[in-house]
């Protein structure tokens, strides 16, 4: 009996001390996965949080800088537009500037030796040669033409000869011609011949309100401004040249 209790003994000792062992074992291995899930839990929910955090520091830096360099691209374009505009305003009264003083203080040489040779030449005209004659016939001729560049050669004779004489810029004042050349310039088109035969016209009236004797005698027409001040406002843009020239004009009679 007393073997059988020792045998017993040793049995259920033995048997505690496996399962102890088991236990100990089994519960090393579930605190060590639960030490692992822990961790890639903490991580997780702490990269997430960091993760939106950074995202919304990063839409606020884009967002600022979009505002930044949107207002600086602003300004840099206005600053551009504002020079632009100065540039050419500045440019488009030097040119009328010089243009006037040029005209006006320094005649050249080959206009005032065609100013000589035409004033010997109407002293030496017999009456039906005179321009005074002369004069309606090529304003109806101009009036009849169908043609631009007829009328454009009609032109630059009637700008030649009042550059030349002002007695021919006097006679184109008596026969009333005027209103026909403005009326002409009201009713042209923004075709490259029909803006040069306007050129041609303004540089013919500008001739005509050089002299004395007939300064004020292009805008004592009625409409005579507001048709040069139309024509500035079609062409500006894409003939400043012709702009330039109607300017020079308005200057020089107001």
């Amino acid at each position: 009996r007393k073997l059988k209790w020792a045998a017993k003994v040793v049995q259920q000792q033995y048997t505690a001390r496996k399962l102890s062992r088991l236990e100990s074992e089994r519960f090393a291995r579930l605190r060590s996965s639960t030490v692992v899930i822990q961790r890639w839990y903490r991580h997780l929910r702490v990269g997430r949080r960091d993760r939106a955090k950074y995202l919304l520091l990063r839409k606020a830096c884009v967002t600022l800088q979009a505002h930044c360099r949107g207002r600086l691209g602003r300004r840099r374009a206005q600053a551009l537009r504002r020079v632009r505009i100065q540039n050419h305003a500045a440019t488009l009264i030097q040119a009328v500037w010089r243009g006037w003083y040029l005209r006006r203080h320094q005649p050249v040489r080959a206009v005032r030796q065609a100013c000589r040779k035409v004033q010997r030449a109407n002293d030496a005209a017999r009456e039906c040669q005179q321009l005074r004659n002369r004069l309606p016939l090529i304003i109806q001729q101009l009036l009849k033409s169908k043609y631009l560049s007829t009328m454009s050669d009609i032109l630059q004779s009637l700008e030649l000869m009042t550059l030349a004489s002002e007695n021919c810029s006097l006679a184109v004042v008596t026969s009333h011609s005027l209103p026909v050349l403005l009326q002409l310039i009201a009713s042209s088109n923004r075709s490259d011949a029909s803006l040069h035969v306007v050129k041609t016209t303004i540089r013919l009236l500008a001739n005509v309100s050089k002299w004395p004797s007939t300064t004020s005698s292009v805008f004592q027409c009625p409409a005579a401004a507001a048709t040069l001040a139309d024509l500035v406002h079609k062409v500006h843009l894409t003939h400043p040249d012709l702009a330039i020239l109607c300017c020079t004009l308005l200057l020089h009679c107001t």
